[in-house]
C-alpha cells in the first residue's frame, strides 16, 4: 500500500534486545526513553490528579464525522465521551484544515500540505508514511504551547502519533484495524518496502506508547502478536467502543421489519469485510428464497467510493445488479435510516478491530450476519445472541447463514438479545474507562 493518502493501547515499556536513540527515524527504534513528568508544567500531573483540574486531552484521527469511515466514528465517540466527564477535547484530524469550536471542545485541521516537498514525499515509498505524521506533530506542538495538553491519544492505524512518542505528554495508542491486514497478498517489490515500513511505524510507536487499548481480548491478542508486545503487560487494556446515545435511542424506537426483503453491508469493497464473498452469495441467497416461494432481497450497500462501486458494479452480472442498491460513502442520517428500513445487517468480515457495525446492528434490533473467521464476531455473539455466524467465509456458508437469520420465529430474539446490549454501550461508560486510564498514565509519570 502507497502513503496514506486518503485520510477515508502504561508504563515505560522496555525492550533490552534493541537501543533507542531519540533522533532516529520513526519506526527505526524500539525502546522508548523514562518519561519525565512535564505536562502542562512541573508536576502538573498531580495537579490534575490531586486538585482535580481539568483533564485536557490531544486525539489524534485520519478524520472524523461528517466523514462516514470508521476511524472517524469511533473519534467521535471517544471525544464525545470524554467530554462528557469534563475534560477538554481537541481533535487533531487529518481530513481538514482551520480551527473550529465543536460540542466537545476543539477542531483543529492538519491535512498535510498539497503541494511542495510534502506533496512530493508524500507519493514516494516508506518515507512517505512520515508526511502526515509530521503535520500531526507540527500542529500539535503549536497548540500544546498555547494551551498545554495532558495526555495525547492516537489510533495505530499508520501511526499518526510517530513523532509525539517519547516527549513530555503521555501517549495511549489505541487500536484499529493494523495497516498489515490490508496488505496485497504479492505486492509489488516498491510496495513490499513501503508496507514494511508501515507495519514497521506503527509497532514502533505502539512499544514507545505509554498504554493502549485494544477493543477486544481476539483483538488484543492479534496486536500482542502482530508488533511483538508483551502478553501479560497490565498497560495494554481491553475498552469496547460506545455507540451514540441518540443513536441508542433511536434503535431502541425502531419497528422490526422482518417483511423488508432487504439487506445491509456498511464498509469497503475489500477483502478483509469479506465483500467477495458477499457478492457470490447473493444469487445463491436469492435462489434459496425463490424456492420456497419468497421475494428476492435487495443489498444496499454503503462506504463504497465511486471508483470502488463502478469497479463492482462492471464485474457484477445482471442479474445479481439488479438487487443492489449503492448509496456512496452515505453520511450518518441515512445509515440510521437504513439500518431501521432493512430486515438484516450483513457483515462477513474476515477481521474486524471496532466492530461498530455489529454493535450498530444490535442497537436497530436488526439481525447480525457475521463470520466465524472473525475472532470479534464470535465472542460479540457468544456474548449477545442477536444474529448468526457464518462457518466460512464463502458463498455457500454465508448464503445459508442469510436465510437462517431471516428466520421470523428467531427474530424476536435477535431484537431483544441486541438492544438490550446496545443499551451498555453509553459514551458515559466509554468516557468513563479512558479517563481512568488516562490517570493511570499520569500517576506513573508524576
Amino acid at each position: 500500500m502507497a502513503a496514506h493518502d486518503d485520510c477515508s493501547d502504561r508504563g515505560a515499556r522496555s525492550f533490552p534486545e534493541r537501543r533507542t536513540d531519540r533522533g532516529a527515524a520513526p519506526g527505526l527504534c524500539a525502546t522508548r526513553p523514562k518519561r519525565r513528568s512535564q505536562c502542562r508544567s512541573p508536576c502538573s500531573s498531580l495537579a490534575v490528579l490531586v486538585h482535580g483540574l481539568t483533564m485536557r486531552v490531544a486525539l489524534l484521527s485520519w478524520d472524523f464525522p461528517p466523514e462516514p469511515t470508521g476511524l472517524g466514528r469511533a473519534a467521535s465517540e471517544i471525544a464525545h465521551g470524554l467530554a462528557g466527564h469534563g475534560a477538554e477535547v481537541t481533535v487533531f484530524s487529518a481530513d481538514r484544515s482551520g480551527t473550529e469550536e465543536t460540542a466537545f471542545g476543539r477542531m483543529i485541521g492538519c491535512a498535510p500540505a498539497k503541494t511542495g516537498l510534502p506533496a512530493f514525499l508524500r507519493k514516494r515509498a516508506a518515507i512517505g508514511h512520515l508526511v502526515a505524521p509530521a503535520a500531526f506533530a507540527s500542529a500539535f506542538r503549536r497548540a500544546h504551547r498555547q494551551t498545554p495538553f495532558d495526555v495525547i491519544e492516537a489510533t495505530n492505524w499508520y501511526a499518526p502519533a510517530a513523532f509525539l512518542t517519547g516527549g513530555s505528554v503521555p501517549l495511549l495508542v489505541r487500536n484499529s484495524t493494523p495497516a498489515a491486514d490490508a496488505f496485497e497478498a504479492q505486492p509489488s517489490p516498491r510496495n513490499r518496502i513501503d508496507n514494511w515500513y508501515a507495519h514497521r511505524l506503527e509497532r514502533q510507536t505502539a512499544r514507545r506508547s505509554d498504554a493502549l487499548i485494544s477493543n477486544t481480548r481476539p483483538h488484543r491478542q492479534t496486536i500482542v502478536d502482530l508488533y511483538g508486545l508483551p502478553p501479560d503487560d497490565p498497560n495494554h487494556r481491553v475498552v469496547g467502543l460506545s455507540l451514540a446515545d441518540d443513536l441508542i435511542a433511536e434503535g431502541a424506537r425502531s419497528k422490526p421489519a422482518p417483511d423488508a426483503a432487504a439487506l445491509l453491508f456498511i464498509g469497503r469493497a475489500e477483502r478483509r469485510k469479506g465483500f467477495d464473498a458477499l457478492m457470490a452469495a447473493m444469487p445463491l441467497a436469492n435462489r434459496k428464497r425463490a424456492e420456497r416461494g419468497e421475494p428476492p432481497l435487495t443489498l444496499h450497500l454503503v462506504g463504497l467510493s465511486d471508483d470502488e462501486w463502478q469497479r463492482v458494479r462492471d464485474d457484477l452480472p445482471e442479474d445479481t445488479a439488479k438487487h443492489i442498491v449503492w448509496h456512496g460513502r452515505a453520511d450518518d442520517r441515512t445509515i440510521r435510516r437504513l439500518l431501521g428500513s432493512v430486515a438484516a445487517v450483513v457483515a462477513p468480515s474476515r477481521y474486524e478491530s471496532y466492530g461498530i457495525v455489529y454493535r450498530e446492528a444490535a442497537a436497530f434490533g436488526r439481525p447480525l450476519i457475521a463470520c466465524r473467521e472473525d475472532p470479534s464476531a464470535r465472542a460479540f455473539l457468544a456474548a449477545v445472541p442477536c444474529g448468526v455466524l457464518a462457518e466460512r467465509c464463502d458463498d455457500t456458508a454465508l448464503a445459508d447463514a442469510i436465510v437462517t437469520a431471516l428466520d421470523p420465529a428467531r427474530q424476536a430474539d435477535f431484537r431483544e438479545a441486541g438492544i438490550d446490549h446496545a443499551a451498555t454501550l453509553t459514551r458515559e461508560a466509554l468516557g468513563a474507562a479512558t479517563l481512568a486510564i488516562y490517570r493511570s498514565m499520569l500517576e506513573d509519570g508524576a
